[in-house]
């Protein structure tokens, strides 16, 4: 926040080059305070929609299935497969 108030302070006065005096300094750095107050006085950063959906318990939903069939079919494919590719406890042919 400082840092931003610091460069815009630079921008102002580069602007300006040469200030009378010392209140005419005083009177920019009030002005652009004041703006800046007033603009993080205004500022919405959340809405009350987003507040209400951030606070509301999630909801778990299961992931849908990458596969077809029933889980059971699905695992006995995996296995079959995996048993085929064993080769302790194959018979020979």
């Amino acid at each position: 926040m400082q840092e931003r108030a610091n460069r815009e302070l630079k921008r102002r006065s580069r602007v300006v080059q040469v200030l009378p005096s010392r209140k005419s300094l005083i009177r920019m750095l009030g002005a652009v305070f004041s703006e800046m107050d007033e603009d993080w006085a205004t500022r919405r950063w959340f809405t009350e929609e987003s507040i209400a959906q951030a606070l509301a318990p999630a909801k778990p939903t299961a992931p849908a299935p990458a596969y077809e069939g029933t889980a059971e079919e699905h695992a006995r494919r995996i296995t079959d497969v995996v048993i085929a590719d064993n080769p302790i406890g194959r018979k020979a042919a």
